[in-house]
């Protein structure tokens, strides 16, 4: 390999980054800056493969790289944020939820690279690394800002949750791939305007609302996968899996893929863009 693209890299590296420097702001016990720092890792996160895939820049080295900054910034940087605030109360169970959550976190981002051309090309299965630290990061941060010590004690079990949804087979819809550029539902506009509003009038209670938005997407996977009807809710239909390609007992190409509902078997062989 003689040369490498350099616009999404750069994105890539910035995530890398600010997962590194959340580890070392753990490690002085400054936490708040540390919260900011792994959602800092996110935004550039999310940028990446958006920019790789607008300009054409998408390549293996990308993915890969993507994937290795994914496991310091939403594996080892939050899984040593749970073992530092929870061991005060509970050592072990601490020390067995942090690695259980780096672990996991590690399979998942290897399994996306071996499934990034075929199951997980139009969706996630499991749920994304950037989407389990932010959930927790989030849960520590309305933990912090309004004292819930509930939270602080039950870390360790949100850890270990979150390490068992990376690693299932439940459907996530990709993010990145909502093209708000295209065509989309009146209504789609208006939630937008609404969701803006609301955090502006709430913005006092930014953790609970940057929890609340991670909480719903783990929740609307959980609900595709049992199968309960989100289809009918209008401005859900456009980014949902099409319920027809959900896990089948048998016979399936892809028993575990459910793709957006103008997706076709055709488009399952995209080219390797960066994700999770």
């Amino acid at each position: 390999m003689k040369k490498i693209y350099i616009l999404p890299n750069l994105f890539t590296t910035a995530s890398l980054f600010c997962g590194f420097l959340a580890i070392t702001y753990i490690y002085h016990n400054k936490i708040d800056f540390a919260l900011w720092a792994i959602l800092g890792a996110i935004f550039f996160d999310g940028l990446d493969g958006k920019i790789a895939r607008l300009t054409g820049t998408s390549s293996s080295f990308g993915m890969n790289y993507d994937s290795l900054s994914d496991l310091v910034s939403f594996g080892v940087a939050p899984g040593f944020l749970v073992y530092r605030l929870a061991n005060s109360w509970h050592n072990k169970a601490a020390l067995a939820a942090s690695v259980l959550y780096v672990i996991c976190a590690a399979l998942r981002l290897a399994r996306f690279n071996v499934q990034a051309r075929t199951e997980e090309s139009q969706v996630f299965v499991g749920l994304p690394s950037p989407a389990a630290a932010g959930l927790l990061l989030s849960a520590i941060m309305v933990y912090r800002s309004h004292e819930w010590l509930v939270i602080q004690r039950t870390l360790p079990i949100i850890a270990v949750l979150m390490a068992c949804l990376m690693v299932s087979k439940i459907p996530y819809f990709n993010l990145k791939r909502a093209h708000l550029e295209r065509r989309r539902p009146f209504n789609t506009l208006v939630m937008l305007v609404l969701i803006t509003g609301l955090m502006i009038v709430f913005s006092d209670y930014y953790a609970i609302l940057i929890f609340a938005f991670f909480a719903m997407y783990v929740g609307i996977g959980i609900a595709v996968y049992i199968r309960i009807p989100l289809w009918k809710i209008p401005m859900l239909q456009a980014y949902l899996p099409a319920k027809n390609l959900l896990p089948q007992p048998h016979g399936d190409r892809h028993p575990h893929l459910p793709l957006h509902p103008e997706t076709t078997s055709s488009q399952i062989t995209s080219p390797v863009s960066h994700g999770k």
